[in-house]
């Protein structure tokens, strides 16, 4: 039909010459401007290639040793004390990965690259994907102290006495001869948009979108990271909520959000520490991997 022909042709790709737009042939063909027949599926795939199924991703994670934490420390202080003290170290040269902001201060709106957490009351920082060695870099050359606002003591400075760095690489992506057994170190917070479908009864429907949660902050991830996405599945192994609790000790503040834990088995690998979810980079959505196997022929 000439009209639906018409509409996919004015979705074109990033970079597609608007002179392919003005002349519909018969049949499934293109004008361009050397008066050449070009197949539509072949001028489509031109401008936009195949998506992979899987890249290698580096990784690093940092544990701190700072005495004299406060008893109420957690991943979201953590996470303001090191970014601010990275970004007054190095200004303008540094990177909006470290407090997810841009030069404007608005809320860089994608996948984070560093995650702060606070676990058996030691810092750790996550770094992962193209920049690892860089912010890594960064972290032991301009990290020397921190500094924690309390109410009682007002501004602590604590010293960083040390760094312990592990690294490595990891695969991101599909992979459909193989399962993956996962495990939330830390609950998943749905974001928005899934939060406000979520059913108001237990039961079924409530089971299923934990699960439609879960393969969307995937399905996110790796579009996110340009990797096919469009046959992720997620089946559960032992899915709940939680109630977690959401607070600001220094600030006397103290609430209650909903998150999702437990285990699920999925067609996706990825790096073990990664995160999913909302708040990510504050402690929450901590995926960790628990068994790999194959999928019998």
């Amino acid at each position: 039909r000439p009209c639906a022909r018409r509409r996919i042709l004015h979705a074109r790709p990033n970079g597609a010459p608007s002179s392919l737009l003005d002349t519909v042939k018969s049949g499934n063909v293109l004008e361009d401007p050397m008066n050449e027949a070009i197949p539509i599926d072949a001028t489509i795939a031109k401008y936009r290639p195949e998506l992979q199924d899987r890249k290698t991703v580096p990784w690093a994670r940092a544990a701190l040793t700072v005495p004299g934490l406060p008893p109420f420390m957690c991943a979201r202080m953590l996470r303001s004390a090191i970014g601010e003290e990275v970004n007054k170290r190095l200004g303008k040269m540094a990177h909006s990965d470290w407090l997810g902001k841009d030069d404007t201060g608005d809320t860089v709106k994608r996948q984070a690259r560093i995650y702060y957490r606070y676990s058996g009351h030691i810092p750790q920082v996550f770094i992962w994907d193209d920049l690892t060695s860089q912010h890594l870099a960064a972290l032991c050359q301009h990290l020397h102290a921190i500094r924690v606002d309390t109410r009682e003591k007002g501004a602590l400075v604590l010293p960083v006495e040390d760094i312990q760095i592990e690294q490595g690489t990891a695969i991101l992506g599909q992979n459909q001869t193989r399962r993956y057994l996962y495990e939330f170190a830390s609950p998943l917070f749905p974001t928005d948009r899934q939060w406000a479908r979520r059913p108001r009864e237990t039961g079924i429907w409530r089971n299923h979108w934990m699960i439609d949660s879960i393969q969307g902050c995937i399905v996110g991830l790796l579009r996110n990271n340009n990797l096919y996405h469009d046959d992720v599945t997620i089946s559960p192994v032992s899915l709940s909520e939680t109630r977690v609790e959401w607070s600001r000790p220094q600030r006397g503040l103290d609430t209650f959000r909903q998150g999702i834990t437990g285990r699920f088995v999925a067609n996706v690998e990825l790096p073990s520490g990664i995160a999913i979810g909302r708040h990510g980079a504050e402690g929450y959505g901590e995926i960790r991997l628990i068994e790999r196997f194959d999928v019998p022929k």
